[in-house]
């Protein structure tokens, strides 16, 4: 491995543990709200580089409006804690992309 390479996977683990963070304390703050997350994308996939973002979706069809807010206020927390982006796709907006990924990603 050349000196290049070493320096993109330093990079790559490094973003690797900050999302793993984001992920843990998210889904940590969320679940009092009865929310589960659903990671999908290169985080799911084991593929993160250092510009990796986390991508999750959000299971329920149900949410009530406050508990979308708390969840994407959360997000919006740990992210700039964490100096990561986080995008969520909730289940009742886009549900066949939802059981698309269900599908690809089983927990």
């Amino acid at each position: 491995m050349n000196r290049i390479q070493k320096i993109r996977a330093n990079r790559a683990e490094a973003r690797k543990r900050a999302l793993d963070e984001a992920f843990n304390a998210l889904s940590s703050r969320v679940a009092s709200l009865g929310v589960t997350l659903k990671p999908f994308g290169s985080f799911a996939e084991g593929e993160v580089h250092a510009g990796s973002d986390l991508d999750l979706m959000i299971a329920g069809s149900d949410l009530s409006s406050e508990t979308r807010r708390a969840v994407i206020r959360a997000s919006e927390m740990i992210a700039e804690e964490a100096g990561v982006r986080i995008d969520l796709v909730f289940e009742a907006e886009s549900p066949r992309f939802y059981r698309e990924v269900k599908d690809a990603h089983p927990v």
